[in-house]
This record gives C-alpha cells, sequence and structure tokens, in this order.
C-alpha cells in the first residue's frame, strides 16, 4: 500500500487500482481484442485460433500463410510465456502447440511481421512512454561459443551490481527457430564485438535491447491508439506494435497492432540502453493518481 497526502492506493507489481474486471477480460482475450482493434480500422496480424483438437486447421493456415508464423496462448499469460516465433513447418507447429496449451486449451496462430517491436504506454489517454524492445542478444568475444555466451549473460542478470532483465534466456524452440534462420547454433563462435540475436520473443531481452523512441513516433499514431485504448475502456494501457517504420502514420503498410495489455509491465521502460533517456513511468502514474484522486482510497 502506497499512502500520501490522506489517501493510500494498493500496487502490486505494475497493477493498479483503475481497470474494470471487464477491461482486463477484453484485452487478455487476444482474438477479442483483435475484432475491436481491427473494427476501428487498425491493421493487424492474420490470425487464427485453434486447439489440440483442431490443429490440422492451424497446419491448413500455415500452408496457405506461406510464411513463418507466431504461435501463443489465446489469453491468460504475459512476459512471452508459452509463445513460440519463427515456426516454419507443420513438426515445429505441432511442438509449439504443445508449449502453448499449457497454458490454456485455446491458442493463437498469428502470422510473424517483419519490424521491431514497440510498447506505447498510456495512462487514461495520455501517452507517457514509447519503447522499441529489440530482441535477445548476446555479444561475440571471439572465443566463446554462443552457448558460453547465453550462460555468462544469464550470470550477468542475476549476479550484476544493477538490474538489467527480468528473467533469464531460456533455451526453447523459440531460440532454436532463431538461430536456425540465421545458420547458427550453440556452437557457434561470434567474432569480437558480433552481436547476435538468439530469440525472436522480445520479453527476455535486456537494457542493451531497450530504447527510447518518444520522440520518433509518428502523431497519428499516438492519436488513434488513444482513442483505441479508451474505446476499449482500458485505462493503464500498454499497446504493442510491430512496425518496419513507427515515423509513417498507422495509414501506410508495414505496422500491425499486435496487443493491448492492461497494467502493462514497466520495467521495459526502466531498463534501456540509455539511462539518461529513462521516463519514471510508475512515478508518473502514482503522481496523477494521487493528484487526481482517482484509483485511491481516503485514509
Amino acid at each position: 500500500m502506497i499512502r500520501r497526502e490522506g489517501v493510500a492506493t494498493f500496487v502490486r507489481g505494475s497493477e493498479l487500482m483503475l481497470d474494470t474486471d471487464q477491461a482486463k477480460t477484453v484485452a487478455g482475450d487476444r482474438t477479442m481484442s483483435f475484432d475491436m482493434i481491427a473494427a476501428r480500422g487498425l491493421p493487424v496480424p492474420r490470425h487464427m485460433t485453434f486447439t489440440k483438437d483442431t490443429l490440422d486447421q492451424a497446419e491448413q493456415f500455415l500452408v496457405e500463410l506461406r510464411q513463418p508464423v507466431v504461435v501463443k496462448p489465446m489469453a491468460g499469460t504475459g512476459g512471452g510465456r508459452g509463445v513460440t516465433t519463427g515456426i516454419a513447418c507443420n513438426s515445429a507447429l505441432r511442438r509449439a502447440a504443445r508449449y502453448a496449451s499449457g497454458y490454456g486449451n485455446q491458442i493463437l496462430i498469428e502470422e510473424e511481421i517483419k519490424g521491431a517491436s514497440y510498447r506505447l504506454t498510456y495512462l487514461d489517454g495520455k501517452l507517457l512512454d514509447v519503447v522499441r524492445r529489440d530482441p535477445p542478444t548476446v555479444i561475440g568475444n571471439g572465443s566463446s561459443t554462443i552457448a558460453a555466451l547465453i550462460s555468462a549473460e544469464n550470470g550477468r542478470r542475476r549476479t550484476g551490481p544493477r538490474p538489467v532483465a527480468l528473467s533469464p534466456l531460456r533455451l526453447d524452440d523459440d531460440m532454436r527457430n532463431t538461430m536456425s534462420r540465421s545458420g547458427i547454433n550453440l556452437r557457434t563462435r561470434p567474432a569480437v564485438g558480433q552481436t547476435v540475436v538468439v530469440k525472436g520473443a522480445v520479453n527476455e531481452n535486456a537494457s542493451r535491447d531497450n530504447h527510447n523512441v518518444s520522440d520518433a513516433i509518428h502523431p497519428d499514431t499516438v492519436q488513434r491508439l488513444r482513442a483505441l485504448v479508451q474505446d476499449m475502456g482500458v485505462r493503464f494501457a500498454g499497446v504493442d506494435l510491430i512496425s518496419e517504420d513507427i515515423g509513417r502514420p498507422l495509414s501506410d503498410p508495414g505496422t500491425v497492432v499486435s496487443e493491448v495489455n492492461v497494467n502493462p509491465g514497466l520495467h521495459h521502460h526502466y531498463l534501456i540502453s540509455d539511462p539518461d533517456r529513462i521516463t519514471p513511468v510508475a512515478t508518473l502514474a502514482l503522481e496523477y493518481m494521487i493528484s487526481n484522486r482517482t484509483g485511491v482510497f481516503a485514509l
């Protein structure tokens, strides 16, 4: 509980006393969320839902799409849990479906979009920050294998002098798919200073992979996504975009809205490559709540 100026609020992680259960349900159901996004003329990835019993439909979707896909639980997870990227064949699809089904019966398959991943965080329609979240990487030293570099990176994350990531790099199909597409594997020895992308899902990245890009976003994108989260009834929202150029408006091709998160994680705003560009999103949110007497109760 946080107290100030005669009021208090409960905070758990990044969960604030602002959004209704109904808003959380709508945003948390990825297909329902996609329907609401598309109904407002905003681009979303081509997608479908399936279960382990209807896996053949997902296989047909992959065949017809003729490009890699992403598989993830339809609802109820965050932080990249249950997500596999870079799926290009039925055997990989089956493994990804088994992984995702551990988090729920309904599974989402969607086209993998080219471009960078961006998080736009809104509070009651005001844009607080924009972060580009690049995929997890390791840096070569000319002698160590990627496996050894990953081990060293995980050690840095566990015991370093300050936090740089929320979780270790996990060896899974997402990692195998990502490295396979680059023609490398765990035994590869990258050159000195070579940056190697080891996963497609961005949630396991570290501070060097996150960048504040608030000054690069097109104003049309800011406005249309503000209207979206307000129409969805989400007060504290993290909107995820995949875009080849966020300096262009959403009406141009090359950008999709991939997800709307309620009570979004805030570590991406603090664990960034340039500490001088950190936006104190948590402080801004709490100051807003206290000064506007919203999401708080009187003591």
